[in-house]
């Protein structure tokens, strides 16, 4: 089943910013602490709002499988590791996103890393 996602100030985007992330469904919110990608202009004040969806391959070394539909913003969630946090933005730039999501699916005391 695929949740209504609702997107409020995005982080780790294209466009850099502090984010409020929230994905909702019928059967749970949840809400992701962020830290700001090291790179690229700022996002405005009032942030941007959009549909999400899952990266294929999950870590985006490689070329992202399809492209974003058409209308509305389209942002993409990419697993980290295996590559730079530059090879899987551009990735998500390649294959048509405004924003690329990089999360950690472990859970960790600080947001930011060594890594660039």
């Amino acid at each position: 089943m695929s949740p209504r996602v609702v997107l409020l100030l995005l982080a780790a985007a294209l466009r850099p910013c502090a984010a409020l992330v929230r994905l909702h469904s019928s059967s749970f919110t949840s809400t992701f602490l962020d830290a700001p990608a090291r790179f690229g202009p700022r996002v405005g004040g009032d942030g941007i709002c959009g549909s999400l969806r899952i990266a294929e391959p999950a870590e985006a070394c490689e070329p992202i499988k399809g492209r974003r539909g058409a209308g509305r913003k389209a942002f993409v969630m990419i697993a980290r590791g295996n590559c730079s946090f530059e090879d899987k933005v551009r990735a998500a730039q390649q294959a048509g996103f405004d924003a690329a999501v990089v999360y950690d699916d472990e859970e960790k005391a600080s947001l930011y890393s060594s890594e660039c």
